[in-house]
């Protein structure tokens, strides 16, 4: 009864649309619905026992277990989600909501054992999965899609410090391939350079795709001639740091890159800027790209799921008009306006550093993306008269230097088919069916699985993956 009922969830969720969620809420969907198609099932050879845990823990096999923790709570346990995830904000963008602090405090006190991050259906999902054979021989090669990465690492760690093994769900949970957006504890670049954690991007909504059946240069030319706007940017007026980057003091937000860590004043300074730049700017006509547009929004613009439909749609024609996209951290670092931006074939300006991106691997971002130092920012805001506006730069490179400018356009139009996921395992109708965000993530779960599988054959001397990063140690395996 059990199994019927989870395989009954998981057929709903899987015939659901992919939301309109600009948050984690459309990744969730998206990657469990992009992945299972992607991924080959893989069957035992005919002359093994299908429950040999020699069979299952073939090198060459990775588990996906295809569910979104938003989607299957909401679905299994509809009354437990409705009593404890009561803010409508949340519910409306897409996120489970757990609490930063209390959780993080939760996984280094007793690696989650008292604390979900899911719900209780989920938990009861993980412990089946734990049950099988397959991840008694090769938990290192699960993978699971969850917003929070670092809370099952740090769970994970948090267990086998205390007790030489991993006892919560989570912390199990933590032995395992995790999939994310972005990881947002100090040592994310070790989690990531060891297969623990794998980017991909947040999911972005097809209404924000420029021209997505455009077959050549020629045609892809005619749609960005009708961008009138050089800069815009939107952004949520309120934000602060989300992160746990201070190793000497973990359970503080504290965010390294800069831009995070003064995101409101960065963000004013944004404002400033680009104000500064409309006034300095010649009146339209005769230049074609005077114009400087901001979208800032509010917990208020995005509510319930009529004002958010509202909000994504004003912000989607602003960003298809637009030649370049400012981009500001979030709450944490990587927002899904990199995504919608790159769909609206809007260059995207960063103010943080490339390195927090996804697919390194498969999108050269030196090439399709512009970064801006965020303390010039703030310091010409400060300082406007006795300092050069750094958006003055965008004004320069699309009016002195074009054919850079449409190279950089045309790069983009080609990279962001792997940063956008297939509403229900489809492309855009109508449009060839170039490579998705889940085929660029298959193949960093690939490249994950090796080096997990590396780790694991090096015990407790495998290097920068070995005991000091808790790496695939014979702990792991009680």
């Amino acid at each position: 009864t059990h199994t019927r009922t989870h395989a009954h969830t998981h057929r709903r969720v899987r015939e659901e649309e992919t939301p309109p969620g600009f948050d984690e809420g459309g990744m969730y969907q998206a990657v469990v619905r992009e992945l299972p198609r992607l991924l080959e099932q893989w069957q035992p050879p005919a002359h093994l026992p299908r429950t040999a845990d020699a069979t299952w823990a073939a090198a060459n096999v990775l588990h996906l277990l295809p569910l979104s923790p938003l989607h299957f709570c909401s679905v299994a346990d509809e009354a437990w989600t409705a009593r404890v995830w009561t803010s409508q904000w949340m519910r409306a963008k897409g996120v489970v909501p757990v609490h930063q602090v209390e959780s993080i405090k939760a996984a280094y006190a007793d690696g989650l054992a008292s604390f979900t991050i899911t719900c209780p259906a989920f938990e009861s999902a993980l412990r089946w999965l734990y049950s099988q054979p397959a991840w008694r021989a090769a938990p290192e090669r699960h993978v699971f899609v969850h917003a929070l990465p670092h809370l099952p690492r740090v769970a994970l760690e948090s267990d086998v410090q205390a007790t030489g093994g991993a006892r919560s769900v989570y912390a199990q949970m933590g032995k395992g391939i995790l999939i994310a957006a972005e990881d947002r504890r100090y040592d994310w670049q070790a989690a990531l350079f060891c297969g623990r954690v794998v980017l991909s991007p947040l999911h972005s909504p097809s209404l924000f795709l420029l021209a997505p059946l455009a077959k050549d240069a020629a045609s892809l030319g005619v749609a960005l001639a009708g961008k009138d706007t050089l800069v815009a940017a939107s952004h949520f007026v309120g934000v602060k740091c989300h992160r746990f980057d201070d190793a000497l003091q973990p359970l503080l937000w504290q965010c390294a890159d800069f831009a995070a860590q003064n995101a409101r004043v960065v963000r004013g300074a944004c404002s400033s800027a680009m104000q500064a730049l409309g006034k300095a700017l010649p009146p339209s006509p005769p230049s074609a790209l005077a114009a400087v547009r901001e979208l800032p929004t509010t917990r208020k613009d995005t509510a319930n799921a009529r004002k958010l439909a509202a909000t994504l749609a004003e912000k989607a024609h602003l960003y298809r008009r637009s030649v370049f996209c400012l981009i500001a951290p979030g709450d944490s670092v990587v927002t899904v306006r990199i995504a919608s931006a790159a769909a609206a074939l809007c260059i995207p300006v960063l103010l943080f550093p490339r390195a927090f991106l996804p697919f390194a691997q498969s999108v050269a971002w030196a090439n399709v993306s512009l970064h801006l130092d965020a303390e010039a920012l703030v310091e010409y805001a400060n300082d406007p008269r006795g300092r050069r506006n750094p958006l003055l730069a965008l004004h320069e490179l699309a009016t002195r230097e074009p054919k850079r400018l449409r190279a950089m356009q045309l790069a983009l139009a080609d990279a962001r088919w792997l940063l956008h996921y297939r509403s229900g395992g489809r492309p855009v109708q109508g449009a060839p069916e170039p490579p998705s965000a889940g085929d660029a993530l298959v193949q960093q779960l690939v490249r994950a699985a090796k080096q997990r599988l590396r780790a694991a054959r090096g015990g407790t001397d495998a290097g920068a993956c070995g005991k000091a990063t808790l790496g695939d140690i014979t702990l792991y395996r009680r």
